[in-house]
């Protein structure tokens, strides 16, 4: 005896933007300009904004320019300068077209192309920086980086931003710093050169990032450099007292526990959710010894 028993099947057809992250209808290009840079040669300037949920790379920008009437001249792509781009963040580009028809170009659409990628740890800071014009009238931005995280930071590149007063980008440049590598807990020099002089002299005010192959920039620095000065007065009272955590046998219970309330405080109010990453590379290269640590104790917190 045989049982025939049939089976339906339902296809469902789900639209594809319900499927796939929102983040297509919320990157945007911002503050863009044109202007022919003292070399002779046409730029686009701009930055790219990230109003999406998702951190996104292999971004490029393709320009197609046109002349007063409408005739295409040409069209040209370049990459963000910075590679990661986290949410709610931004990063400069700059598009060059050398073709002879460049004085020629009137106006220009821009199109962006990318894609969702991993975050990166928030792990560099620039812990200084200084703009001024040297002895050939180059606008230089020159500084320090340091890596708070546990691992070697490799590639590191510092990444200025330029605006004029509507806040307008008007140049973009970028310099390694010196070595190119910084390992966890370290620190690393940078000079920033913007060598256009007639743009870097339109330019009221700058914005710094930095990035390497394995981190990007510590939210905290966009706030401006004011903070840095209030943060630096809990650093060394700081590594001195973490040092303590990872030798306890050398304190009684009361000591070790003085301690840690006091790195706590100490951490939380001066670098926020970042004291995973720091205290793995504070530990790795911070050597104080005990009688250091116990007469550290005795300010008030």
């Amino acid at each position: 005896m045989f049982c025939l028993i049939k089976k339906w099947f339902v296809v469902i057809f789900v639209p594809l933007f319900l499927v796939l992250p929102n983040a297509w209808a919320q990157v945007s290009i911002i503050n863009d300009q044109k202007y022919i840079g003292e070399d002779d040669v046409f730029h686009i300037v701009g930055e790219i904004q990230n109003d999406s949920s998702v951190p996104l790379n292999q971004i490029v920008i393709t320009a197609t320019f046109y002349s007063a009437d409408d005739q295409t001249l040409g069209v040209m792509s370049t990459n963000s300068i910075l590679e990661t781009i986290l949410p709610t963040k931004k990063g400069p580009f700059d598009l060059i077209f050398f073709d002879k028809d460049a004085s020629l170009i009137d106006h220009y659409l821009l199109d962006i192309k990318y894609k969702p990628t991993d975050y990166k740890t928030e792990s560099l800071e620039i812990v200084s920086a200084q703009g001024k014009r040297d002895i050939v009238d180059n606008f230089i931005i020159s500084g320090k980086v340091a890596n708070h995280g546990y691992r070697t930071a490799n590639t590191v590149i510092v990444i200025a931003t330029l605006y004029d007063t509507d806040g307008k980008v008007v140049a973009t440049a970028r310099a390694y710093t010196e070595p190119q590598y910084l390992r966890g807990g370290e620190e690393a020099p940078f000079l920033v050169s913007v060598i256009d002089k007639s743009q870097s002299r339109k330019a009221t005010d700058y914005s710094l990032t930095v990035e390497s192959e394995e981190y990007t920039v510590v939210p905290e620095f966009p706030l401006g450099f004011r903070q840095r000065r209030h943060m630096l007065v809990f650093e060394t009272q700081y590594k001195t007292l973490l040092v303590a955590l990872y030798r306890p046998r050398f304190l009684d219970g009361n000591h070790v526990l003085r301690i840690r309330q006091v790195v706590a405080k100490l951490a939380v109010k001066t670098f926020g959710k970042y004291v995973g990453d720091i205290e793995m590379g504070v530990r790795k290269h911070v050597e104080l010894r005990i009688p250091d640590l116990v007469r550290q104790l005795q300010f008030s917190v």
